[in-house]
């Protein structure tokens, strides 16, 4: 086994390391350590393509329960079967007893990879290793462009304490920048007036004041958080 990279979640701003990983096109394991519960991403090329947390509330069923792809009562079907064949996949599981057609199952699955992966940004305290062996099960046509991840990390995961301190760290003014690629981000119209605001640059009390009629401070801070650790605005100071 090779190692890649080591390091500790508090060495910067996670958006900006997850990114990183991405920008130079990395192929290998990402692994979180912390409290004795061990987080993986892998990466393929850059692109993040599978995905595992220890955590109940990203188990597939879990997430298919909240995406209303199965009923409260066949969760437990479900686990039930898993136990009995636990070398399945555990989306072939879901999708034969719900019956999923190929794209409903394929949809989840990259729901489910997305939403482990930007379960790393919970994690306040621990070290991560990147190394090229890779012992998860990657599935074709499964990759996420890592810029998608940070932002629904950094929006459902980061604590409001550790987004305004890893903001800090990146500057105190953001202007976007002409070429960022937008897209990318998994931006909805919710997201639009802060892109917006952002084209002429200003603060992040800039931008929470002139968009708080239609975009909450939560949102504002985690468009800010991704597009500035992914390179995609201009930081400095006003």
């Amino acid at each position: 086994m090779g190692e890649l990279v080591r390091g500790s979640i508090e060495d910067r701003p996670w958006g900006r390391t997850l990114a990183t990983l991405g920008q130079r096109a990395v192929t290998g394991q990402l692994t979180v350590v912390s409290e004795g519960k061990r987080f993986r991403v892998v990466f393929e090329a850059g692109a993040v393509v599978a995905a595992s947390s220890p955590l109940a509330s990203d188990a597939a069923a879990r997430v298919a329960l909240t995406s209303q792809l199965v009923s409260s009562s066949q969760v437990a079907e479900i686990a039930r079967r898993q136990a009995a064949q636990p070398d399945r996949d555990e989306l072939d599981v879901i999708a034969e007893l719900a019956r999923l057609g190929p794209d409903h199952t394929h949809r989840l699955r990259r729901r489910v990879i997305a939403q482990r992966a930007a379960r790393t940004f919970s994690v306040n305290h621990g070290a991560f290793s990147v190394t090229d062996e890779i012992d998860l099960i990657v599935l074709p046509d499964c990759a996420l462009d890592v810029r998608a991840v940070v932002y629904l990390g950094a929006r459902a995961n980061l604590s409001e304490q550790r987004i305004e301190d890893e903001l800090a760290l990146l500057g105190s003014w953001f202007r976007l920048r002409a070429d960022a690629d937008l897209p990318q981000f998994g931006f909805t119209e919710l997201e639009q007036p802060v892109i917006a605001r952002l084209r002429d640059g200003g603060t992040i009390e800039d931008v929470e004041a002139d968009t708080a009629t239609s975009v909450d401070a939560r949102t504002v801070r985690a468009v800010v958080y991704a597009l500035a650790t992914c390179q995609a605005c201009e930081v400095g100071v006003p």
